[in-house]
C-alpha cells in the first residue's frame, strides 16, 4: 500500500514529491548511520530489499511510513467526511 501511495504521489507531481523525498532521505542518512538497515529507507531510495532482514521503519518522529501518509493526505485530501485517504 505504501508503494502504491508513493507511486501516486510521483504520478501527481513528480518534481515536487521527488524533492521532498530527497530531503527526507538525506536527513535520515545523516541522523542514522545505519539507515540502510531499514526496509522503508530502501523504499524511498528506490533500491531493492528482497530478502531483507533488517528493521522495518524508523522511530515515529522519523517514520518513512508517516512521511508517505502525510504527503498522500496532503496531495489527495479526503472527499467525504471520515475518509482517511
Amino acid at each position: 500500500m505504501l508503494l502504491e501511495k508513493l507511486h501516486a504521489l510521483y504520478h501527481k507531481d513528480q518534481m515536487a514529491i521527488h524533492e521532498k523525498v530527497l530531503v527526507w532521505h538525506d536527513a535520515l542518512k545523516l541522523k542514522y548511520p545505519n539507515a540502510r538497515d531499514y526496509m522503508l529507507f530502501h523504499l524511498i531510495s528506490g533500491s531493492t530489499f528482497k530478502g531483507f532482514n533488517g528493521y522495518f521503519d524508523f522511530e515515529p518522529a522519523d517514520s518513512v511510513e508517516a512521511f508517505i501518509q502525510r504527503e498522500y493526505r496532503a496531495a489527495f485530501p479526503p472527499t467525504t467526511p471520515g475518509e482517511l485517504g
